[in-house]
């Protein structure tokens, strides 16, 4: 089981996501957070618009198309977390866990 790195007060999904392994990814989640990421640190879902997240896979047009469902979901290129991220809430840090800003 993975635990959400944003310690703000929140009902964390179960669905989480790693951090991108593109430093210029990275970097935008990290500003967007308000704190440095580490590569085993994970993001939960409940911080992502439901466009961002693919749970579905589509192939075939028309009468010929169809839809699985994903065991795991997915980010589209490009996500970034966007939802609850006040930076007045608790926010995990290496040096100070659960630091009131």
């Amino acid at each position: 089981m993975y635990i959400c790195c944003v310690h703000a007060p929140h009902d964390a999904s179960k669905t989480t996501f790693s951090v991108p392994k593109n430093e210029g990814e990275k970097g935008k989640w990290e500003k967007a957070l308000g704190m440095v990421l580490k590569k085993s640190h994970r993001v939960c879902a409940k911080h992502f618009e439901t466009h961002e997240i693919k749970s579905t896979w589509e192939s075939g047009e028309g009468s010929n198309k169809y839809t699985i469902c994903l065991k795991i979901p997915r980010l589209v290129e490009g996500a970034v977390p966007k939802l609850m991220l006040n930076c007045e809430n608790k926010v995990s840090n290496d040096q100070n866990k659960n630091v009131e800003v």
